[in-house]
């Protein structure tokens, strides 16, 4: 009996291992080859086609594929096989992505294709073999630009989301193609052009050619546009993949026509002038600027477009400036007076503020030249005494009223001066007295009024 079950197991166990081995034997690996189509550089979009060879196919074949340009896997089964080939379309550059490196071979900026071909019905040991192809995708250039908003040119954006400049500005763009690209990955050595078209002018039309090099695609290139109108700028670059071209529009506004005169103007001083603003009625503001001997005295800001109007108690040189401002832009004339004299040898002002950080305008003080006596006194309305002073320097007032009266200020209000002086005629040593202020009869006094404003 342990015989006979000695047999049946031998007998098992051959016919077991003979089956293995035939079945073995059958899950032969699918020899299959998939052949690329393409060049070796082609540009986006590339549409990529495998060419599926084979030397033995089997029905439970399947073909697991990977583009290379993503995660997604694609799975072909014996009857897609059978059709031949696999089509894909690449849409971006594979400029982006990191070298494939092994041991055989070194393929920089490629998509790495990569396929697996197995027998489903099969072990693992049996069931499948692998390779890779290779694919090197281009893009066109890549260009755009921006408007450099710097201290040379002023770009306003907020009318209609337009570029707006102004006559006579230098319009900085800034190239932003980073990375001006090939064939090839590299900074690309292909020329870029900048140019512009006019839009409400045709006749005014330029353009230039650059070597793209690191000096040239990275820099800033300045636009300095003949006549105010519309302009289409453009930049542009070609390579084998196509040419590409950016543009935008800017608009170069015309300065705004400013101008003012002066209705009373005299060589001695003091003297107070009035500037008549006759510009342009589209100024919305305005802003005058008094420049005494090289220093900026007051700049006066006005929302409004305003005459201008200021006081020159002292000789000199003096330039006003006018900057007129409308929607877009911003022009500004000037002019230059020059006040030598006096215009009188005594002057007596007819208004002071104590409180004033001027000193020209918180103390009551006449402006004189070759005085030999000099005495002021002011008094209120009643006739009472507030202040007297008789001190000359160099001929002139040596002292000025500081708007008080024993320490206490007066109250803003009308006050009386009254004059005693003898003025030095050059000729005499008596000299002569001074016949007092011209009054606008011609007539003139030696008392007037003075007020305190505060």
């Amino acid at each position: 009996m342990k015989r006979k079950i000695a047999i049946v197991l031998f007998f098992t166990l051959f016919f077991s291992v003979l089956l293995n081995k035939q079945a073995n034997a059958q899950c032969e690996k699918p020899e299959i080859t998939a052949i690329r189509t393409a060049g070796s550089q082609v540009c986006t979009p590339l549409v990529e086609k495998l060419n599926f060879t084979y030397d033995t196919l089997y029905t439970d074949t399947e073909i697991t594929l990977n583009w290379g340009d993503d995660k997604k896997t694609y799975t072909y089964n014996y009857a897609q096989i059978l059709g031949d080939s696999a089509t894909h379309t690449y849409l971006k550059s594979s400029c982006s992505f990191d070298a494939y490196l092994n041991s055989i071979f070194i393929c920089a900026d490629c998509f790495v294709i990569s396929y697996t071909a197995k027998r489903k019905n099969c072990p693992t040991a049996f069931s499948f073999s692998t390779a890779s192809s290779f694919v090197q995708v281009y893009n066109k250039p890549i260009v755009n630009f921006n408007y450099k908003d710097d201290a040379d040119v002023s770009i306003d954006t907020t009318v209609l989301l337009t570029y707006n400049v102004c006559k006579l500005d230098s319009v900085h763009a800034t190239n932003l193609g980073a990375k001006m690209t090939g064939p090839g990955c590299s900074a690309s050595s292909e020329p870029i052009e900048w140019s512009y078209k006019g839009v409400t002018n045709p006749a005014f039309t330029f353009s230039e050619d650059y070597v793209c090099d690191s000096a040239k695609c990275d820099s800033i290139y300045i636009f300095n546009f003949p006549e105010i109108g519309k302009y289409a700028v453009s930049l542009s670059q070609e390579n084998a993949c196509g040419i590409s071209s950016f543009t935008d529009t800017l608009i170069v506004r015309p300065l705004p026509l400013v101008g003012f005169e002066t209705d009373n103007v005299y060589n001695c001083f003091p003297a107070d002038i009035r500037f008549v603003n006759n510009s342009d009625t589209a100024i919305l503001n305005t802003t005058w600027i008094y420049i005494a001997n090289g220093d900026t005295t007051l700049v006066q800001n006005d929302t409004l477009v305003t005459d201008g109007q200021q006081l020159y108690l002292d000789e000199g040189e003096y330039r006003i400036v006018m900057q007129g401002k409308d929607r877009y832009c911003t022009n500004e004339t000037d002019t230059t007076l020059i006040f030598e004299q006096l215009c009188e040898d005594l002057y007596v002002p007819n208004a002071f503020i104590p409180d004033s950080p001027d000193p020209d305008l918180n103390t009551f003080r006449p402006v004189a030249i070759n005085l030999i006596k000099y005495r002021i006194n002011v008094y209120d309305l009643h006739g009472k005494l507030l202040w007297t002073s008789d001190k000359l320097n160099n001929g002139a007032p040596a002292e000025g009223w500081d708007g008080t009266f024993r320490n206490a200020p007066c109250p803003q209000g009308t006050y009386v001066w009254k004059i005693d002086a003898t003025l030095d005629d050059g000729y005499t040593a008596e000299g002569v007295a001074w016949k007092g202020q011209k009054l606008e009869t011609d007539e003139k006094r030696t008392v007037g009024t003075i007020s305190i404003i505060r």
